[in-house]
C-alpha cells in the first residue's frame, strides 16, 4: 500500500512540474529569410505559454504577430536581452508589435493564451527582423 501510495504521489508531481514548465524556442530563419512563420500551442496562461528566444542586434527592426483559430485568444509579450520582468514599451499582452530594437542580445517573446481564458490556445506567430 505504501508503495502504491509513494508511486501515485510521484505521478501527480511529475504532473504539476510537467504543468508549470514552459517551453522554450529558439527562432531561427531560414537561409536568405528575415521572416519566419512559427505554430505551437500555448497551455494554461501567462506563466506557462511558449518563449520564443530571438537574437537580435540594436537598431534592427522586430515585427511581431500573434493570430489564433479563435479571434483575440492569443497575446504575447516581447521581453529584453537580461530584462528579467521587464517589458518593451508597448509590447505587453498585445497581439501586434513593431519597433526598433534597444539593444543587442536575446529578446525572449512569450506567447499565452490572451482574455480571461487560460485554456490551450492554438496560435501562428510571424517574426521579422530587419
Amino acid at each position: 500500500m505504501k508503495r502504491l501510495v509513494a508511486a501515485m504521489l510521484a505521478v501527480l508531481l511529475t504532473c504539476a512540474v510537467a504543468l508549470s514548465v514552459q517551453k522554450t524556442v529558439r527562432v531561427k530563419f531560414p537561409p536568405g529569410r528575415t521572416t519566419v512563420v512559427l505554430k505551437g500551442v500555448a497551455v494554461g496562461g501567462e506563466d506557462a505559454g511558449v518563449i520564443y528566444l530571438l537574437r537580435a542586434r540594436k537598431g534592427q527592426q522586430l515585427i511581431v504577430h500573434v493570430t489564433s483559430p479563435q479571434k483575440g485568444r492569443a497575446a504575447f509579450s516581447i521581453h529584453p536581452p537580461g530584462g528579467g520582468l521587464d517589458v518593451i514599451e508597448g509590447a505587453r499582452d498585445v497581439a501586434d508589435w513593431e519597433g526598433t530594437l534597444p539593444k543587442s542580445g536575446d529578446y525572449s517573446i512569450h506567447v499565452y493564451p490572451g482574455g480571461d481564458d487560460d485554456s490551450d490556445t492554438a496560435f501562428t506567430l510571424e517574426v521579422t527582423v530587419r
